[in-house]
Formats: structure tokens, C-alpha cells, sequence
């Protein structure tokens, strides 16, 4: 699988809420998106601290959960591109993203535990391709 087949599987997940109180405030930051398409690991952690930094001046629930989802899905991407330093981006491994949750503290969970879940399987990838040119060298 290649590393923009993955990245395309996942979006920042937004609440309804957000969305909504967010429009009507003009500000569209609030949309869910996939600006992490393109990204570098650098563009990444630089998306990570800056959220971080918003997350703790944030004053309003709405806004929180808009921006613990775009947090959530940055660390995915960070991890995704983690994972395809190991495997390369043409050699990712192949899985599956299911959105199975309704509300968005779930949908942030699941975007960041299939981050997690794709370096892990880079990483299994990465060791036996490995053990594959140790053997094929003897």
C-alpha cells in the first residue's frame, strides 16, 4: 500500500457542535479536512505543538473539541509518516480504517489509535524485511 493511499483514509474528525458554532463565528477551522495529505514529519510536529499551545488557551467547549480533533489527527499523521520512514511509501503495509464512532471523542480516539496501529505494522513490516535480506545474504 502506498503512504497517500493511508494518509487519504483519515480526516480530522469535528463535532457537530463545532461545526456549527464555529461557522456561525466565521471561523472555519472548524471543518473537518485532510491538510496532512502532503505533510512532512517537520509540518507535523509543528501542527502538534502549535494545537497544543491553542488547546491550552482555549475558551470555549466547542472550540476544544475542534481543536482535540485536528491535535488527534496530526499525531495520526505524524505516526503514518513515522511508519513509511521505516517501510518506504511505496511499501506501507495494508490496512483498513473503519469509522465506527458517532460522537467525536470517539472518532478522536479512533483516528489516533489507527496511527498508532499503522506505525506498529510498519515496524513488523520494517523487521521482516529485515530478517527476509539477512537470510537471502547467506
Amino acid at each position: 500500500m502506498k503512504l497517500s493511499e493511508i494518509l487519504s483514509m483519515i480526516s480530522a474528525p469535528k463535532g457537530l457542535t463545532s461545526i456549527l458554532n464555529g461557522i456561525n463565528q466565521n471561523d472555519f477551522s472548524v471543518l473537518p479536512h485532510q491538510k496532512g495529505l502532503n505533510a512532512t514529519t517537520d509540518i507535523a510536529n509543528k501542527q502538534i505543538e502549535s494545537l497544543k499551545k491553542q488547546l491550552s488557551q482555549c475558551q470555549s467547549d466547542w472550540s476544544y473539541w475542534s481543536i482535540l480533533g485536528d491535535l488527534s489527527y496530526w499525531k495520526a499523521i505524524k505516526d503514518i509518516l513515522e511508519g513509511a520512514k521505516l517501510t518506504g511509501e511505496n511499501n506501507m503495509p495494508d490496512v483498513k480504517f473503519e469509522r465506527k464512532a458517532v460522537v467525536v471523542m470517539d472518532s478522536i480516539a479512533e483516528i489516533e489509535k489507527f496511527g498508532k496501529y499503522v506505525l506498529s505494522e510498519c515496524k513488523k513490516l520494517a523487521e521482516q524485511n529485515i530478517k527476509f535480506e539477512k537470510e537471502t545474504e547467506n
